[in-house]
């Protein structure tokens, strides 16, 4: 996105009501922001999962005595999982930790898709696409839908639910191997297949975004400055409450 664009002015919302000015940079440099962190938690979980369960057989180890080092050098993982029990113990609560790094990024695409849903309807017009990303409708020729942004939205529930899913299976069971672990793989894949096709419209859609700087500028209107003229007279040592009494009072006489 152009740097124009990320300077042009957005109202900033609380309680879904304007509340003061911002900007498009801010507001998408705080998506960004949330991204980074969420490396993090990926890097930490991977952390954890990087150790090698070969040879612990069927959870017991095996008679006779082998090198479980030498697949753990050879597979490039950081560690071998010592007790052989617990490479069962972990199956399960593994899924779920690899899956759950991912529900802070999942769930900031669905807020950026509000946000999208919200800024792209007639009477906001904040930001656009190309139409290459939108669709129609079966009946009304003049409809262009953000349906993308609707199906993000929507994949935060059904990822919730795969996360859900290897959570609930996993802590319902007793040590050692228990057919219900099977149950969980068709969940864990779907949720990372999931995610992985909800950051690549990200990935599309976000470098190609538009800014309406007429409505944009429109919007920033006078009453979302009180909180601005209020610390304006903080500083000047007038005490913030009757500041704060002071310019509600002049905007409720306008």
């Amino acid at each position: 996105m152009a740097v124009i664009v990320c300077r042009m002015p957005l109202p900033g919302y609380t309680h879904m009501q304007k509340a003061m000015p911002t900007s498009v940079g801010v507001w998408l440099g705080s998506f960004a922001a949330g991204f980074e962190d969420s490396l993090k938690l990926v890097d930490a979980a991977i952390g954890v999962l990087d150790q090698n369960p070969l040879g612990s057989a069927a959870g017991f180890g095996l008679a006779q005595s082998i090198d479980r080092q030498v697949t753990t050098e050879a597979l490039g993982f950081s560690k071998t999982q010592e007790n052989v029990m617990y490479c069962g113990l972990s199956r399960g609560l593994f899924d779920t930790v690899a899956l759950q790094s991912l529900t802070m990024p999942v769930v900031l695409a669905g807020r950026f898709a509000r946000d999208m849903l919200l800024y792209t309807t007639q009477e906001f017009a904040y930001l656009y696409l190309p139409d290459e990303f939108l669709t129609g409708s079966s009946i009304m020729p003049q409809k262009k839908n953000y349906d993308l942004f609707e199906i993000m939205r929507g994949n935060v529930a059904v990822f919730n639910a795969y996360v859900d899913t290897l959570r609930s299976v996993s802590s319902s069971i007793s040590s050692g191997y228990q057919r219900d672990l099977q149950l969980l793989k068709q969940n864990l894949i779907s949720g990372f297949d999931l995610a992985a096709a909800t950051f690549d419209v990200l990935i599309e859609t976000v470098p190609k975004l538009a800014a309406n700087s007429e409505r944009l500028q429109e919007a920033i209107t006078d009453e979302m400055h009180s909180a601005d003229k209020a610390n304006a007279l903080a500083v000047q040592g007038v005490p913030f409450r009757d500041a704060y009494r002071q310019i509600k009072s002049d905007f409720m006489a306008d």
